[in-house]
């Protein structure tokens, strides 16, 4: 029988290991041959798990999301608003850390079209349905309505990596905000409800607790 500890274990430190690579090499550059060798395991056993490498991808930027929501949660304690918090440590970590945001970028890159199945719309539809959920139903959102935030988000993305000294994180989140609430027809009310949620957690975190390091 199969001890299943010890799968989530090895599981886990298969992405772990790939998530340290994607960091330090970038995603097009680390090959399962790279992966083995960090995280000690054979082929077989990464197949096992993953048989594809687009899907370790998709469970890193996953990974990447908890852990910004994490940290919100530690400054935010309203749930909803700890979300959108998130949003806004996500874009903080994009603007300073270049390793990250190539990591995005080249995500961005290899996927310019929304497809719902895939790993970055499948994130941004479940974050849209905890974040919004208060101000309109997600599942009433049309898919041509997300393909329209995703392209937004994707240029938006392009132009920061231009020239990312341009731009604040407040400055991102609130553009982004904007935009969703206007291609989803929301109240505009909205924006200034998550603002008086998000700017004091803004101010109490210490920027030094966002990680710079690591996915």
């Amino acid at each position: 029988m199969k001890n299943d500890s010890a799968s989530t274990t090895t599981k886990e430190e298969i992405l772990r290991a790939s998530m340290r690579l994607f960091y330090e090499k970038g995603y097009r550059r680390t090959s399962f041959q790279d992966i083995c060798r960090e995280a000690h395991v054979y082929r077989g056993t990464i197949y096992y798990y993953y048989k594809e490498k687009s899907e370790l991808r998709r469970d890193a930027l996953v990974e990447h999301f908890r852990r910004c929501f994490r940290l919100a949660k530690e400054y935010c304690k309203d749930e909803q608003g700890a979300v959108f918090f998130s949003h806004y440590i996500q874009w903080y970590k994009f603007l300073h850390d270049p390793n990250s945001r190539r990591f995005i970028v080249e995500y961005f890159e290899d996927e310019p079209i929304y497809q719902k199945e895939k790993g970055l719309p499948q994130c941004y539809a479940l974050v849209s349905a905890l974040a919004y959920r208060p101000f309109i139903n997600p599942d009433e959102i049309q898919s041509l309505s997300f393909a329209s935030v995703y392209g937004y988000i994707g240029g938006m993305l392009r132009l920061v990596d231009a020239d990312p000294s341009a731009y604040t994180a407040e400055d991102l989140f609130y553009e982004c905000l904007s935009a969703i609430v206007k291609l989803w027809d929301l109240d505009p009310s909205v924006i200034e409800k998550i603002r008086s949620v998000v700017d004091p957690c803004i101010q109490r975190l210490p920027k030094d607790r966002i990680d710079l390091t690591s996915l």
